[in-house]
């Protein structure tokens, strides 16, 4: 799991992974969070990507990377794989403009470390 904070300190990026079963991969997602809210334990509510069945890369035995990086306090700019699966997309979470780019990740120096 991974944490940026806005630069204003009021929100939270937070890139973690889930598995969602024996019959089903990891899946990367992203969340933003107020302060120190909780992440709590459902799906990411910015983000949620997979691999696309070994069409992107996976980090470990986790999900594809994601890097994120605070534009200005209400704006985040997210990089993920281009041939990820996009479950979630979302370009505004709570007055936060996400600004989404599908590249190759491996050039993003702030790509997540998802846990292995």
């Amino acid at each position: 799991m991974r944490e940026v904070k806005s630069p204003d300190g009021r929100f939270r990026a937070i890139a973690f992974t889930r598995a969602c079963g024996a019959t089903t991969g990891f899946s990367s997602q992203l969340s933003i969070v107020e302060g120190s809210a909780a992440l709590g334990t459902s799906s990411g509510n910015a983000l949620s990507i997979d691999d696309d069945h070994g069409k992107a890369i996976a980090l470990g035995r986790g999900g594809p990377a994601i890097g994120m990086e605070w534009t200005s306090p209400r704006e985040l700019t997210v990089h993920f794989d281009e041939r990820v699966r996009i479950f979630r997309e979302d370009p505004n979470v709570a007055g936060i403009t996400v600004i989404y780019v599908k590249d190759a990740i491996g050039r993003s120096s702030n790509a997540s470390s998802m846990p292995r």
